[in-house]
C-alpha cells in the first residue's frame, strides 16, 4: 500500500464532525447546537456534509450567525481537533487554513516537524 491509499483509509471528516459537534455541545446547551448547525446549512444552503468538506463554508456560516463569536466557536473547534489528532494547529493564517493543515497531518501522519519542512519548501 503506497502512501497516497494509505491516506485513503483516513477519515478526517468523522473527526472533524466530532470536534464541531462537541464544541458546539460545550458552547450551547443540549439540543440547541443541532437547531444551530441545521440553520447553519439552511443560511447558506450546504448540507451538514457541505461544512465538513470545507471548512470555509464553515467559517462563512459561523461568521453570518455569530460574527465577532465566531471566533470562540472556531477556537474551541480546533483545540477539540488537536486534542484528537495529537498534533498541534496554527491558527494565525485563520480558520480554514488551520482545518486544511489539520487535515494533511493527520491524513499524511505528518509530524509537526515534517509539516513544517513541507510547507517551507512549497513556499519557496
Amino acid at each position: 500500500m503506497n502512501v497516497y491509499q494509505l491516506s485513503l483509509t483516513k477519515d478526517f471528516s468523522k473527526l472533524f464532525a466530532r470536534a464541531i459537534e462537541e464544541a458546539f455541545q460545550t458552547i450551547f446547551r443540549n439540543g440547541v447546537y443541532e437547531e444551530i448547525l441545521d440553520s447553519m446549512t439552511e443560511i447558506l444552503g450546504v448540507s451538514y456534509r457541505d461544512l465538513i468538506e470545507d471548512p470555509s463554508l464553515l467559517h462563512d456560516a459561523l461568521q453570518l450567525m455569530f460574527g465577532d463569536g465566531a471566533m470562540v466557536i472556531e477556537s474551541a473547534i480546533l483545540l477539540r481537533l488537536s486534542r484528537m489528532l495529537g498534533v498541534e494547529i496554527d491558527a494565525s493564517e485563520g480558520f480554514t487554513d488551520a482545518v486544511l493543515d489539520a487535515k494533511l497531518k493527520y491524513e499524511f501522519e505528518l509530524t509537526d516537524e515534517d509539516f513544517d519542512i513541507m510547507s517551507s519548501r512549497v513556499l519557496l
